[in-house]
C-alpha cells in the first residue's frame, strides 16, 4: 500500500508546520490503515506513507500488487506512484475520488491487458 504525498500547494500539505515543529508528518493515513486491517490475515501487508518516506524500486519489486488511492490533492503523486508500477509490470489497485479523471483512466485497463479477468474500469 503506498499513500500518495500532498500537492505542495494543498491545504492538507502540512510540510511548513512540519519543518516548525520538528514533525515528520501530523496524521497518519487512516483510510489505508483500516483497508489493510480489512484484508486476509495471510496476507503481509507493507504501508509505505510519501509524505514521509520515499518509494524505492525494492519496495515495488516486493509487492505483487500496489494499492494506492487517496484524496483529489494527491492525485498528481498517485500517477506518479501508478507510473512507477506500470514501468515495473505490477499490477495496481486503485481509488479514490480522482479516479474518473483523464489521467487515471488511461491506467485503469491493466488488468485485462495483462491477461487477468476484470473490467478495468
Amino acid at each position: 500500500m503506498v499513500y500518495p504525498r500532498f500537492a505542495t500547494g494543498a491545504f492538507w500539505n502540512f510540510q511548513p508546520a512540519c519543518e516548525l515543529f520538528g514533525a515528520r508528518y501530523p496524521t497518519a493515513p487512516l483510510g489505508m490503515i483500516t483497508i489493510a486491517a480489512m484484508l486476509p490475515a495471510n496476507w503481509t501487508v507493507r504501508l509505505l506513507d510519501r509524505n514521509t518516506a520515499e518509494l524505492k524500486d525494492e519496495d515495488l519489486d516486493w509487492a505483487d500488487l500496489v494499492m494506492t488511492g487517496g484524496m483529489i490533492p494527491q492525485h498528481l503523486d498517485a500517477v506518479e506512484i501508478i507510473e512507477m508500477c506500470h514501468a515495473r509490470g505490477k499490477p495496481i489497485a486503485n481509488r479514490g475520488p480522482w479516479c474518473h479523471l483523464g489521467a487515471i483512466r488511461i491506467h485503469a485497463g491493466e488488468f485485462s491487458d495483462s491477461g487477468r479477468s476484470g473490467s478495468g474500469h
